[in-house]
């Protein structure tokens, strides 16, 4: 009988780790300069909708805090719960961004997320 930890198992690919999209696996061939700066512009996004997230759910775990923290105090609760409220709403409109870009891509059949594959698909 073998325990868990005695079982080999791989930590990661064989092949690396990719992250999503084209900041993850950007592609190494691009020849043109608009699908460099196409490439640029979707990394771009990507990363302030990635950055963007992180920065609400930290202010949401710090308006957390300063509500455990306020001891009783009506106007620490006070700052603490709209700044959990705003915190919510701000990671909800990120998230509703990215799901609209999403859907207006899904409808028009266009990745915007993924420029370069868009300019590709838009050449005639």
């Amino acid at each position: 009988m073998k325990f868990l930890a005695q079982i080999p198992h791989d930590i990661a690919p064989t092949e690396g780790l990719h992250g999503p999209g084209p900041v993850g696996t950007p592609p190494t061939n691009i020849a043109d300069l608009g699908e460099k700066i196409a490439l640029i512009i979707s990394t771009i996004i990507g990363l302030l909708s990635i950055i963007a997230s992180l920065w609400f759910l930290f202010q949401i775990i710090m308006a957390g805090y300063a509500y455990m923290t306020a001891g009783g105090d009506k106007e620490k609760i006070h700052q603490a719960s709209q700044k959990l409220t705003q915190s919510i709403i701000g990671l909800v409109i990120v998230i509703l961004a990215i799901f609209l870009i999403n859907l207006l891509g899904y409808i028009l059949r266009i990745d915007f997320l993924d420029i370069p594959g868009a300019l590709q698909k838009l050449t005639f």
